[in-house]
This record gives C-alpha cells, structure tokens and sequence, in this order.
C-alpha cells in the first residue's frame, strides 16, 4: 500500500494562513495596502498594543458566585411555587429561550415564564453553583476568557448563562424537593 506525503502545512508557505475565500489575489493586495496604512497610522499597532496589556481573565467559582449570585434575585418571588415541583425535561426548550431573551434585555428576560421553566432554570442555577464550589475547592477554574476589552459584570452574566446553563446537561439527578424542605416562613426552622 503506497504511504501518503504528509500534507503541507500552510497552502503558500511564503504567506500567512489566510481563510480560503480570501486567496483572491485582488483581496490580498487590498488587504496588504490596508494594513500597511493602519500600520502606518499606528492605529493597527496601538490597538495590538492595548490588547496585549489586558491579561486573560479567570472566572474562578468565587468569581463565578459573584457575578451569578444577583440571578437569585430573579427566583426570589417565586421560589416558593417552583421549588417543590418535580423537575420536568418539557420545559428545558422555554428555559433555553429565556436564556437567549438575556442577551436583548436581562430584567424583562425570564417574565411570562412558566413555573416548570423556572424550575429547569432554578436546577440548572443551582447544580451550577455546585460545580462552581467544588472547582474552586479543587482550585480549578471554570473559564478563561482571551485577552479583551473589559467587561462589566452584567455582560459577563449574560455571557456565562449562556455559556454554562443554556441547554445544560445537568451534572447530578434533579433533587426532588418535598413541601416540607421547603421553609414556608423565615421563622421554620429546618432539620
């Protein structure tokens, strides 16, 4: 059986990696000429600059906690209704949606939801505050974001639900939650 060369590594050796659609010789020399002027202009090198001072980030479970904790908020009102019902899978697809509805506005993303989306979101919250415990015990991080432009706490909070709870397999079994596990006022005291 004849043995196959090794593919070369790069199509034009003498070049960069370039994406395919950009080999058009016309594309290329655009593209040299405007990178010589943004050069030039120092605009390309000040900004290459600037992104290689800001550091990669590292959300740790301590930072993970901090930046999700004011989701607790959002369950607050409810908590009391969706906290004893069964997790159902049915709902998953309406939490995925709602999920997504934080990237156009976070305050008014999760109204109308139906209790059995609050419950899939009240599990996946919650079974991602565990992973996020034991990985900061374990001093493993969750994720480290490429150097960037800093962002806010409410950017990252969009970012990472839907990075770590839209469309989450869930790491344990749904805890069935029984009315007694469940204080009814702030006065029951617990087991």
């Amino acid at each position: 059986m004849p043995v196959r060369p090794d593919p070369p590594r790069t199509l034009y050796p003498k070049r960069p990696w370039i994406p395919c659609s950009f080999h058009s010789p016309s594309i290329i020399r655009l593209m040299n000429t405007w990178g010589k002027s943004m050069v030039r202009g120092g605009q390309c090198r000040s900004r290459m600059q600037e992104l290689m001072q800001t550091a990669a980030q590292v959300i740790t479970g301590d930072r993970y906690m901090e930046i999700m904790w004011p989701l607790n908020d959002m369950f607050r009102s409810c908590l009391h209704r969706i906290n004893v019902l069964p997790y159902d899978a049915a709902f998953e697809v309406e939490a995925d949606e709602a999920i997504d509805r934080m990237q156009k506005d976070i305050a008014t993303a999760w109204q109308g939801l139906s209790d059995g989306a609050w419950r899939v979101l009240l599990e996946r919250h919650t079974q991602m505050i565990v992973v996020a415990l034991a990985n900061q015990r374990e001093r493993n991080p969750l994720l480290t974001l490429p150097p960037g432009p800093p962002l806010s706490d409410e950017e990252l909070r969009i970012g990472l639900a839907l990075y770590f709870l839209h469309r989450m397999k869930l790491p344990h079994p749904p805890a069935d939650r029984s009315p007694s596990e469940t204080p009814s006022s702030p006065d029951a005291k617990g087991h």
